[in-house]
């Protein structure tokens, strides 16, 4: 596989994930489309790594990628139980009342 096979793929991915974050007003559904994205960016990291020689660096630098984004997880899941009980559904558009 070539480098721009790589990318062309990690730019389908990242466009998935953006529309998944755009077109749905699920909490949900957004956290998996931000997931998405960090799985483009992950692709993207290992595979300019791979082909520039510093592999290492690469998988370093995405283990790291993904031990924040299991962070992110574990906040964004706890955020969106909590809106789910005090609101009764996990819709975007009811947290607009948390303005302050």
């Amino acid at each position: 596989m070539t480098l721009t096979f790589n990318f062309s793929i990690a730019v389908v991915i990242f466009v998935l994930g953006l529309f998944c974050i755009v077109a749905n007003r699920s909490m949900i559904k957004t956290l998996i489309g931000i997931e998405i994205l960090n799985r483009a960016v992950t692709l993207t990291l290992v595979s300019s790594g791979f082909f520039g020689g510093k592999i290492a660096l690469a998988q370093a630098v995405a283990v790291l990628s993904i031990t924040i984004d299991a962070v992110v997880v574990a906040v964004a899941l706890s955020i969106i139980i909590n809106a789910k009980r005090l609101y009764g559904d996990i819709n975007t558009e009811l947290l607009t009342r948390l303005k302050g």
